[in-house]
């Protein structure tokens, strides 16, 4: 029986000191380590198909960079005449 199963049998009913119900996150732990497993496959087989044709697949389109992100927002700033709100988005350290 798994760790999570057995907690939700058998100490479902336990009182804890804190009343905190423990076979949830129990549950939890497993589902994430799967999606963190399919995660990897799937970096696994972008390392694949880079080393076969050389150049690295795409990502989707949502998936940005912090930095990336925030020096297009700084490039619109500066497109709209924001210079000012622009300047402390590229520099580091900058108030926000």
């Amino acid at each position: 029986m798994s760790a999570a199963t057995s907690s939700t049998a058998c100490c479902r009913a336990r009182c804890r000191p804190a009343r905190v119900q423990i076979y949830f996150f129990k549950t939890l732990i497993p589902i994430a380590g799967a999606l963190v497993l399919i995660q990897g496959f799937a970096e696994v087989l972008r390392c694949i198909h880079c080393i076969r044709t050389g150049v690295w697949p795409e990502r989707l389109a949502d998936v940005e960079e912090t930095e990336t992100m925030l020096m297009h927002e700084a490039e619109d700033l500066h497109a709209i005449h924001h210079d000012n709100e622009a300047e402390n988005l590229t520099r580091p350290g900058a108030p926000r």
